[in-house]
């Protein structure tokens, strides 16, 4: 999770997302080592306990989730790159790296949401009591 956060963070850093659209080498290492690590990321998700892998899920959303806030509400662009190339789809400067943020903030903190709440699931379940011996209890019981 440490190295997912790391190159994530690094490449929506100012100066080294700047350069991923000025220079097409840099561009597809960034595609390149995301991708990487998030599968490095989510083979550890699936090779990991239930409660390990909902910590893993989880902090990778809260971290997800902070840059996704930290783009919406800066006062100022951050990235050069964009700044005469969001006329065209009617957004200003700020505007469309507001948008980026709220992207990467609630649609993909939401899915996260979700698998960490399957994970925290199955992690309950596993912590849940064994019935008695050669007696498992019924999940419903109907009330006549």
């Amino acid at each position: 999770m440490l190295g997912f956060a790391a190159i994530f963070w690094l490449w929506d850093s100012p100066a080294f997302y700047d350069e991923t659209l000025r220079n097409n080498v840099v561009y597809w290492l960034m595609h390149v080592t995301i991708l990487a690590a998030a599968l490095a990321l989510w083979v550890a998700v699936f090779r990991s306990a239930a409660p390990l892998a909902f910590l893993l899920i989880f902090a990778t959303c809260l971290q997800m989730s902070l840059l996704g806030a930290l783009l919406t509400f800066a006062a100022v662009p951050l990235y050069s790159v964009h700044e005469f190339t969001t006329t065209a789809w009617g957004l200003t400067w700020l505007g469309d790296q507001q948008l980026g943020g709220l992207v990467m903030w609630v649609p993909a903190g939401l899915l996260l949401t979700v698998y960490s709440a399957i994970a925290f699931g199955a992690a309950l379940r596993l912590d849940a009591p064994l019935s008695s011996a050669g007696h498992q209890a019924a999940p419903f019981r109907r009330i006549a």
